[in-house]
Protein backbone atom coordinates (compact mmCIF):
# COMPACT_ATOMS: atom_id res chain seq x y z
CA UNK A 1 0.00 0.00 0.00
CA UNK A 2 1.32 3.41 -0.84
CA UNK A 3 0.41 6.85 0.41
CA UNK A 4 1.10 10.19 -1.25
CA UNK A 5 2.82 12.67 1.08
CA UNK A 6 4.81 15.89 0.87
CA UNK A 7 8.28 15.49 2.33
CA UNK A 8 10.91 18.19 2.02
CA UNK A 9 8.68 20.10 -0.40
CA UNK A 10 8.42 17.12 -2.77
CA UNK A 11 5.38 14.94 -3.48
CA UNK A 12 6.42 11.32 -2.85
CA UNK A 13 4.77 7.95 -2.40
CA UNK A 14 5.50 6.26 0.93
CA UNK A 15 5.52 2.48 0.62
CA UNK A 16 5.88 0.03 3.52
CA UNK A 17 8.50 -2.62 2.81
CA UNK A 18 9.87 -5.89 4.16
CA UNK A 19 13.59 -6.34 4.68
CA UNK A 20 15.12 -9.40 3.09
CA UNK A 21 16.78 -11.99 5.29
CA UNK A 22 20.28 -10.85 4.32
CA UNK A 23 19.54 -7.28 5.46
CA UNK A 24 20.79 -6.00 2.12
CA UNK A 25 19.64 -2.68 0.76
CA UNK A 26 15.90 -2.78 1.03
CA UNK A 27 15.34 -1.33 -2.41
CA UNK A 28 13.69 1.82 -3.61
CA UNK A 29 10.53 2.46 -1.68
CA UNK A 30 10.00 6.17 -2.22
CA UNK A 31 9.35 7.59 -5.65
CA UNK A 32 8.94 11.24 -6.51
CA UNK A 33 9.03 12.38 -10.12
CA UNK A 34 12.38 11.42 -11.62
CA UNK A 35 14.03 11.09 -8.21
CA UNK A 36 14.13 7.88 -6.14
CA UNK A 37 15.23 7.61 -2.52
CA UNK A 38 15.99 4.33 -0.69
CA UNK A 39 14.31 4.24 2.74
CA UNK A 40 13.01 1.85 5.36
CA UNK A 41 9.56 1.56 6.96
CA UNK A 42 9.52 3.83 10.02
CA UNK A 43 6.69 4.05 12.51
CA UNK A 44 4.54 6.73 10.91
CA UNK A 45 7.33 8.21 8.75
CA UNK A 46 10.40 7.40 6.63
CA UNK A 47 14.00 6.70 7.67
CA UNK A 48 17.24 7.61 5.97
CA UNK A 49 19.23 4.96 7.86
CA UNK A 50 18.02 1.41 8.51
CA UNK A 51 18.45 -0.06 12.01
CA UNK A 52 21.12 -2.75 12.17
CA UNK A 53 21.89 -5.66 14.43
CA UNK A 54 25.14 -5.06 16.36
CA UNK A 55 27.90 -6.82 14.43
CA UNK A 56 25.82 -7.05 11.25
CA UNK A 57 23.85 -9.79 9.56
CA UNK A 58 26.38 -12.54 10.24
CA UNK A 59 26.26 -11.79 13.97
CA UNK A 60 22.44 -11.82 13.89
CA UNK A 61 22.38 -15.20 12.11
CA UNK A 62 24.83 -16.57 14.68
CA UNK A 63 22.64 -15.28 17.51
CA UNK A 64 19.54 -16.89 16.00
CA UNK A 65 21.23 -20.24 15.36
CA UNK A 66 22.69 -20.37 18.88
CA UNK A 67 19.44 -19.43 20.62
CA UNK A 68 16.68 -21.17 18.66
CA UNK A 69 15.47 -24.30 20.39
CA UNK A 70 13.59 -26.42 17.88
CA UNK A 71 10.47 -27.74 19.68
CA UNK A 72 10.73 -31.53 20.12
CA UNK A 73 7.21 -32.16 18.81
CA UNK A 74 8.03 -30.24 15.63
CA UNK A 75 11.16 -32.36 15.14
CA UNK A 76 9.14 -35.57 15.60
CA UNK A 77 6.48 -34.36 13.16
CA UNK A 78 9.12 -33.00 10.71
CA UNK A 79 7.48 -29.57 10.66
CA UNK A 80 9.69 -26.95 9.07
CA UNK A 81 9.40 -23.68 7.17
CA UNK A 82 9.67 -19.93 7.60
CA UNK A 83 7.98 -17.83 10.30
CA UNK A 84 7.88 -14.15 9.39
CA UNK A 85 7.97 -11.85 12.42
CA UNK A 86 7.41 -8.12 12.71
CA UNK A 87 8.82 -5.91 15.45
CA UNK A 88 9.76 -2.34 16.26
CA UNK A 89 13.34 -1.19 16.80
CA UNK A 90 13.02 1.71 19.24
CA UNK A 91 14.98 4.95 19.36
CA UNK A 92 17.26 3.33 21.94
CA UNK A 93 17.62 0.15 19.85
CA UNK A 94 15.32 -1.98 21.99
CA UNK A 95 13.11 -4.60 20.35
CA UNK A 96 9.37 -4.37 21.08
CA UNK A 97 5.96 -5.36 19.71
CA UNK A 98 7.21 -8.68 18.34
CA UNK A 99 4.43 -10.44 16.44
CA UNK A 100 3.96 -13.10 13.76
CA UNK A 101 3.14 -11.84 10.27
CA UNK A 102 3.18 -15.29 8.65
CA UNK A 103 2.69 -18.46 10.66
CA UNK A 104 3.80 -22.07 10.22
CA UNK A 105 2.70 -23.66 13.49
CA UNK A 106 1.98 -22.11 16.92
CA UNK A 107 5.02 -23.82 18.51
CA UNK A 108 7.45 -22.54 15.84
CA UNK A 109 5.79 -19.12 15.88
CA UNK A 110 6.26 -18.88 19.67
CA UNK A 111 9.92 -19.90 19.38
CA UNK A 112 10.63 -17.27 16.73
CA UNK A 113 8.97 -14.57 18.86
CA UNK A 114 10.87 -15.75 21.96
CA UNK A 115 14.27 -15.60 20.27
CA UNK A 116 13.69 -12.22 18.61
CA UNK A 117 12.58 -10.87 22.01
CA UNK A 118 15.95 -11.99 23.45
CA UNK A 119 17.99 -10.01 20.92
CA UNK A 120 20.35 -7.35 22.25
CA UNK A 121 19.66 -3.72 21.41
CA UNK A 122 20.11 -2.83 17.75
CA UNK A 123 21.72 0.28 16.33
CA UNK A 124 18.59 2.41 15.79
CA UNK A 125 17.39 3.78 12.47
CA UNK A 126 17.76 7.48 11.79
CA UNK A 127 15.43 10.13 10.42
CA UNK A 128 16.51 13.72 9.91
CA UNK A 129 19.64 13.07 11.96
CA UNK A 130 17.75 11.65 14.96
CA UNK A 131 17.08 8.10 16.12
CA UNK A 132 13.63 6.90 15.03
CA UNK A 133 11.35 3.96 15.80
CA UNK A 134 11.44 1.63 12.81
CA UNK A 135 9.22 -1.32 11.88
CA UNK A 136 11.27 -4.33 10.88
CA UNK A 137 10.26 -7.67 9.38
CA UNK A 138 12.48 -10.71 9.83
CA UNK A 139 11.96 -14.22 8.46
CA UNK A 140 13.10 -17.02 10.79
CA UNK A 141 13.65 -20.30 8.95
CA UNK A 142 13.18 -23.58 10.76
CA UNK A 143 14.88 -26.36 8.81
CA UNK A 144 15.60 -29.92 9.88
CA UNK A 145 18.99 -31.03 8.59
CA UNK A 146 20.06 -34.62 8.05
CA UNK A 147 22.30 -35.99 10.82
CA UNK A 148 25.28 -36.21 8.42
CA UNK A 149 25.13 -32.50 7.55
CA UNK A 150 27.52 -30.11 9.23
CA UNK A 151 24.60 -27.90 10.35
CA UNK A 152 22.95 -29.19 13.50
CA UNK A 153 19.55 -28.58 14.96
CA UNK A 154 19.64 -27.12 18.47
CA UNK A 155 17.59 -29.62 20.49
CA UNK A 156 18.04 -28.07 23.93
Amino acid sequence: MRKLETIGGKRVYVINIVSDKNNQEDGVVLKGGKETIPVFDVVGRIAEQVPTYPGGTAAMMKFLSENIKYPEQMLKDSVQGRVVCKFVVGVDGTISNVSVARSIHPLLDAEAVRVISLMPNWIPGMREGKAAEVNHTLPVTFRIEAESDSTKVNKQ
